[in-house]
């Protein structure tokens, strides 16, 4: 499985990625990408020029809000990490602003390789267990990664050692982000 895993991060690494681009099998990653946001995603932006999306969804039950990057915006504008964290806070805020939101989900989820930017955003992080869905999902999440990244592979310090988690926020604390009590 090892000698697996070392073939797959070569082939990876081997395709040109970047600036929301890629080359060999990394074409793929990208065609399901685009294919998988138009059929299955009902994502909104969060506000005009975020870069985050969401959408209604469940999560063990609950109503809860899905989170998504907009990948094909941070591409585009090749933010460094800081000001894509800063404009994740901005539209956090933007989030907790809107009573439909509040109003509707128990809480906010996500699932990312970039945990510590997750943590710094005030979201509880839970890794994924290591089961071969969730590697496979691991190669999905650090591909798009690299081509989403203004320098591509480059870009990515250790992608090698990014495993997914989910990201959970309390609605209660979303509202404490935005300067106001949640209801």
């Amino acid at each position: 499985m090892a000698l697996l895993g070392r073939l797959l991060w070569r082939l990876l690494r081997s395709s040109p990625a970047g600036g929301g681009r890629a080359g060999g099998v990394l074409v793929v990653w990208l065609l399901y990408d685009r294919a998988y946001r138009a059929l299955r995603v009902r994502a909104a932006p969060v506000r005009a020029g975020g870069i985050l999306e969401f959408e209604p969804g469940r999560r063990w039950g609950l109503p809860v809000l899905r989170v998504h990057l907009d990948n094909a915006r941070l591409a585009r504008a090749s933010i460094d990490p800081h000001r894509a964290l800063a404009e994740m806070r901005a539209d956090l805020a933007a989030l907790a602003a809107r009573p439909d939101v509040v109003g509707y989900a128990r809480g906010i989820r996500g699932t990312t390789v970039f945990a510590p930017a997750a943590r710094r955003l005030g979201f509880e992080v839970r890794p994924l267990p290591r089961t071969f869905a969730n590697r496979a999902l691991r190669y999905y999440l650090v591909g798009l990664a690299a081509i989403h990244h203004a320098e591509g592979w480059r870009g990515l310090r250790d992608p090698e050692a990014l495993w997914p988690g989910e990201v959970w926020m309390p609605i209660e604390a979303l509202g404490r982000r935005g300067g106001r009590a949640a209801p």
